[in-house]
This record gives C-alpha cells, sequence and structure tokens, in this order.
C-alpha cells in the first residue's frame, strides 16, 4: 500500500476528484515515459479533460482512445482534443461498455494492445454482483476489470477509483448530495475484488491521498 502524500487534505466533495486526477497524472505520465509514449483508452471517459491534459504535457506522443455512451460528453472531448492541440492523436467512440461481449469489438483500437486503460471515474458504480435491470444485465466489478485488462498490452497499466468508505464526509454524500449507484468500498474489499480478477497482489498498487476520499488502484497487467 503506498500512499501519495504529496496531495493537501480537504474534505469538500470536489477535493476526492481533484487528488485522484492528480494520482492518475502521475501514473499516466511515468507509463508514457517508460515506453515512449504509447496507446491510451479511457473507458467511460466523459468529457475526458484530466487525460488529455496530462497526454498535452507529454514529450511523447500518445495515441487516445475514448470511449463513452454520451454523444454530447464525447463532443465535449473532441473539443478539448483540438483545443490542447491533441486532435489529430485523439479518436472519439460512443458505444456501451456495459456490453462486455462487445466490448473489445467497440474499442477503436487493438485490444490487447493497450499500454494505458483507464476507468477512473466509472469504475465505483460498478455492482459487487452481477445485477439484473430490465432486459440489460450489469456486470459486476468483478468482471468489468477482467475485461479493462484484456484490453491492455502484458506488462501495461490499467487504472481505476473508488470513494472510500472511510471518506470523511461519508454520510453527505450518501445522503445528502446523494450521488446514484456510487459504490464506496474499503480498502480490504478492493484488495479482495482485484484478486477475484485473478491479479496476484506483487502487481497491484493502492494509493490514498491524504484527504481520505478515494482509493486509486494500479494494476501491472500480467504479462
Amino acid at each position: 500500500l503506498r500512499s501519495s502524500s504529496d496531495v493537501p487534505a480537504m474534505t469538500t466533495p470536489s477535493t476526492g476528484i481533484r487528488s485522484r486526477a492528480a494520482v492518475m497524472a502521475d501514473l499516466l505520465t511515468e507509463r508514457a515515459l517508460a515506453v515512449g509514449g504509447g496507446a491510451w483508452l479511457s473507458l467511460a471517459c466523459g468529457a475526458a479533460l484530466p487525460v488529455l491534459e496530462v497526454a498535452a504535457t507529454l514529450d511523447a506522443t500518445v495515441t487516445v482512445d475514448l470511449v463513452d455512451l454520451d454523444p454530447l460528453a464525447l463532443s465535449y472531448a473532441d473539443g478539448f482534443a483540438e483545443a490542447l492541440g491533441l486532435g489529430e492523436w485523439v479518436r472519439c467512440t460512443q458505444a456501451d461498455l456495459l456490453d462486455l461481449a462487445g466490448l473489445p469489438d467497440a474499442v477503436p483500437g487493438e485490444p490487447g494492445g493497450y499500454d494505458v486503460v483507464e476507468m477512473m471515474g466509472f469504475f465505483e458504480y460498478l455492482p459487487d454482483s452481477p445485477r439484473e435491470v430490465g432486459t440489460m444485465t450489469i456486470p459486476s466489478a468483478r468482471q468489468f476489470l477482467t475485461a479493462a485488462m484484456s484490453l491492455a498490452v502484458p506488462g501495461g497499466l490499467v487504472v481505476f477509483g473508488n470513494m472510500l468508505t472511510t471518506h470523511p464526509q461519508i454520510d453527505f454524500i450518501l445522503k445528502v448530495v446523494q450521488w446514484p449507484y456510487v459504490r464506496p468500498r474499503s480498502l480490504d474489499e478492493l484488495a479482495e475484488l482485484v484478486a477475484g480478477a485473478g491479479v496476484n497482489p506483487s502487481q497491484v498498487t493502492f494509493y490514498t491521498p491524504d484527504d481520505g476520499v478515494y482509493a486509486i488502484v494500479a494494476i501491472q497487467v500480467p504479462g
């Protein structure tokens, strides 16, 4: 377990989002420097500004594939990419990520060919067990993690975050702000979930910024 100690301790609801983005930025930068650029995949990317801002700071060139169900979010992402000078290196794809069987065909790049797969804003919404909603089946967090790892190169990086059950304002977030469907998890629960996806503990690093809001999980995909 490693802790990111360079993030100031604050407890406003938006702080955790900023601190997890700071950790992700460090991880993505480190990976890009290690391989001299590479290919990144952002799942349920939204407007993708944190990922795009990191890519724009690098001397090395990275290609960035953004996948989301929301066409409006993707249009914003496309605009941000152009504004940051990344237009030719960024591809936006609309797809339903909950269809795991179709996931390899939904990503624009080669499955198993991404140096980084990140799902920072998505993972904590996935249930512990598969869930039936009408005619749709929402996959479990473990199932989705397994699928995400299959999209990365051996030795590549899979990154996600999850709100902690020890969030200093957990009651406010869940009962007042009422973030829908978010599933806070403890570090032990996250460790068990990752192990259930077949990941050796030696391939996993947990980052816990000082604000206590999120855990960020970085997995080195087995070779």
